[in-house]
């Protein structure tokens, strides 16, 4: 297997192309924090990262002033995500954004462990930014990409540890939740990361994004799936209290086959479209391949990588091809994954610029098809069905065709 990377000694060359050719992109890396970022009942325990101090906050009743100039962007984006899940709009409250001021001018990208407000978290890095949009632009692509997760939320299975991978967005969601304060700078020299979440050199700047919550989301102990399954609606959801819509007479049953169903739940689960695709073919995000024994289902990750999970809802991961952290400056959704005519697979992000690319080690001999194997495997078949280059491994599944 032939992957080919946009290498972080690239990365300068290409954001500057970037800058040049999209207004608003962000040049820059991102990640989520890791650890639970739960504010839980005095009641549960809880696992963080963060020191065991955990200082409370005496924050005030819902703000009536409106955010300042630079937050009014990220708190309407908040307030617009919040309504398609049938919660109301969140308040500005000027001593959360003094407690998430607190935290970030740290620049130590870790939770706080504050006990009484909920907390998201970004951090963006090696940005080409000549005209000093960076705190404008770190914002809205921490709004966005916590928001992004709900690709990743089963609203069958509520809960924090049954989706993880969804925790920002359950935040920023969360109909209990009535105010938020955010603060942004730019860690110039003093930026403080946990090395296991870098590829190589560590960044020393970066700008860091941190909003705080209250009453805090994401609550967790004893009531944990009813917490979130009250808490976290599935889009278009009506909210809590509303009428009931007029009843509508049935519709009369459509004499075509019906198509594929799309697998999930409150109409945001993945739609799996069969396991194979043909050359000029593409999935993107929201729609993934499903193997023919339904055992695995191959997508793009919030970060655009290719992963494989097990069945059609499980956020059980078999395996990724995971991108660097230091390359994830062109993290933009929706993501597409091609098989391309010239038989190479490539992701590419929303703004079309190349994420990662396979080639095929030679020219194949007649078509070839990209196919999710029911071992599990991602491979190029040939047209009398022999894979030409596979990846993907793990336990009982060793690398190669």
């Amino acid at each position: 297997m032939v992957l080919k990377m946009l290498l972080p000694a690239l990365l300068l060359l290409l954001l500057a192309a970037a800058d040049a050719q999209q207004a608003g992109q962000t040049g820059s890396s991102s990640i989520p924090p890791t650890a639970p970022f739960t504010t839980p009942q005095r009641r549960t325990n809880i696992h963080s990262t963060a020191s065991t101090s955990t200082p409370s906050i005496a924050s005030s009743t819902p703000a009536q002033a409106a955010a300042p100039a630079q937050y009014q962007e990220i708190l309407s984006l908040h307030n617009s995500y919040r309504a398609g899940h049938a919660a109301l709009p969140l308040a500005w409250d000027a001593s959360l954004a003094e407690s998430a001021s607190r935290v970030v001018s740290s620049c130590n990208f870790k939770h706080s462990g504050l006990e009484t407000v909920g907390e998201n978290m970004a951090a963006f890095w090696d940005c080409y930014d000549p005209q000093n949009t960076r705190p404008a632009r770190a914002l809205k692509g921490a709004i966005d990409s916590w928001y992004n997760e709900v690709a990743y939320y089963n609203f069958s299975n509520p809960g924090f540890y049954t989706n993880y991978n969804a925790g920002h967005f359950t935040q920023v969601v969360w109909l209990a939740t009535s105010r938020i304060g955010c603060a942004t700078a730019f860690c110039n020299g003093n930026f403080q990361i946990d090395l296991s979440w870098v590829s190589g050199r560590p960044p020393v700047s970066a700008d860091m994004v941190v909003c705080h919550y209250a009453p805090a989301g994401n609550l967790i102990g004893a009531d944990e799936a009813a917490n979130f399954r009250h808490n976290v609606l599935p889009k278009g959801s009506v909210p809590p209290g509303a009428p009931d819509p007029p009843q509508q007479p049935p519709a009369a049953p459509s004499p075509s086959p019906s198509p594929a169903p799309n697998v999930g739940s409150g109409g945001s689960g993945p739609t799996l479209i069969g396991s194979s695709l043909a050359p000029g073919q593409s999935i993107s995000t929201g729609t993934c391949l499903f193997s023919d024994n339904q055992l695995y289902r191959l997508c793009l990750n919030s970060f655009g990588e290719i992963v494989v999970m097990n069945g059609a809802r499980a956020n059980t991961v078999r395996w990724r091809n995971s991108v660097p952290l230091g390359t994830r400056s062109s993290n933009r959704p929706p993501y597409t994954l091609t098989l391309n005519n010239d038989y190479t697979v490539t992701v590419k992000n929303g703004d079309n610029r190349l994420l990662s690319m396979i080639a095929l080690p030679g020219p194949p001999s007649g078509s070839v098809s990209l196919q999710l194997r029911n071992d599990g495997k991602a491979a190029v078949m040939d047209a009398a069905g022999r894979c030409i280059i596979a990846w993907g491994s793990g336990p009982g599944m060793p690398a190669g065709c």
